[in-house]
Order: C-alpha cells, then structure tokens, then sequence
C-alpha cells in the first residue's frame, strides 16, 4: 500500500478523532512530486491522519512504515509517532512505536 497524493486526492485517508481535525491534499509544500496530504484542527496527540489497511495486511506479515513528515513553520522539534490500531468488535487496541 502506498500513497503519493499525486492523484490530487486523499487517497483513503481521513482525519483520526477530534472533530475540528481536517486532511487536505495540497500543493504548495511538497517533498516530491506535485501533491502532499495536510493535517490542521488537531486538539490532541493522537488526532492525525489515518488509513484503514483492512484486507491490506496479512497476519504474521512484517511491514516497513515510511513516511516524510513536515511540521508547520514555527512549530518546535518533536517526536513523532506512528500507530496501528486494531478493532475487534467495539475494542480498539492501539500499538505505537
């Protein structure tokens, strides 16, 4: 699975929690390429963007997780954090590195 935005689209991705948090694909601060996906409205550490990989990842499977990640100007450097949450039924499980 992999996104480049370069379809001028979100591409599945969507905004996690909080209802003021946004995604947009803009193009006026690029890595490469044309496209890249914008994050605003976040109120928490856990609001972002997020993608539902259901029927995408196989069970005993090791994946690489990439990513080029700008903070918007002004910001102080800090860490940033990549999750995966599984959801059985109503139970969330969340795992981060």
């Amino acid at each position: 699975m992999r996104s480049t935005f370069e379809s001028a689209a979100t591409e599945g991705w969507t905004a996690r929690g909080g209802s003021a948090a946004r995604v947009a694909v803009v193009s006026d601060d690029v890595h490469s390429g044309t496209y890249s996906l914008l994050t605003t409205g976040r109120t928490a550490n856990w609001n972002g963007a997020s993608i539902n990989a259901a029927g995408k990842l196989c069970n005993g499977s090791r994946y690489t997780v990439a990513a080029w990640v700008k903070m918007a100007p002004g910001e102080p450097d800090t860490q940033l954090r990549v999750s995966i949450q599984r959801t059985f039924g109503a139970s969330p499980t969340t795992t981060r590195s």
